[in-house]
């Protein structure tokens, strides 16, 4: 991230724009697991940083990560073939195993009128550890039983939900 604002810096500098591309063995994001095999590309538009896109393997699964400023807000999205192991990254500690993730989101406004609205879906997915009742509510049916003892938890097709975040209380 100095680097690319080293860039920022040097492409305000020339007064136009830049694009850097490059590949990493290995890329860590906050508490994500190392995203590998890492192809990355970054472009400033010789104002600001307005746009990076990161695509790598977590786990030997897929994940795309992009970045985009405009004008008006900033918009950010991640895409993995592994949802259990991305969430957790993030600190979500559901006992999420495997799955789709998509998480798109759009920052708007500045400091205490900051807003971020962010989607999120999960297809296809396992929750292990669930709770007793969601557990005799699915061992009802008898595919689901098996799944539950053999230890795979409960199967979901498709999970959605929507976070309204503000720096408002």
């Amino acid at each position: 991230v100095d680097e690319a604002a080293d860039s920022q810096r040097a492409a305000k500098r020339a007064g136009g724009p830049i694009s850097i591309n490059a590949h990493f063995d290995e890329v860590l994001i906050a508490a994500l697991p190392p995203i590998t095999n890492a192809v990355m590309n970054l472009r400033d538009n010789g104002v600001r940083l307005a746009n990076i896109q990161l695509n790598g393997q977590i786990g030997g699964e897929p994940i795309s990560i992009s970045y985009k400023v405009d004008d008006n807000a900033k918009h950010f999205e991640i895409r993995a073939e592994d949802a259990g192991r991305v969430l957790r990254g993030f600190g979500i500690q559901a006992s999420i195993n495997g799955g789709q993730l998509v998480i798109t989101g759009t920052t708007t406004g500045t400091g205490a009128n900051e807003h971020t609205l962010i989607d999120l879906s999960v297809w296809n997915f396992g929750l292990t550890r669930a709770p007793v009742l969601a557990q005799v509510l699915n061992a009802a049916f008898l595919p689901a039983l098996v799944d539950i003892l053999r230890g795979n938890g409960i199967r979901f097709k498709r999970l959605t939900a929507t976070i309204d975040v503000t720096k408002k209380r």
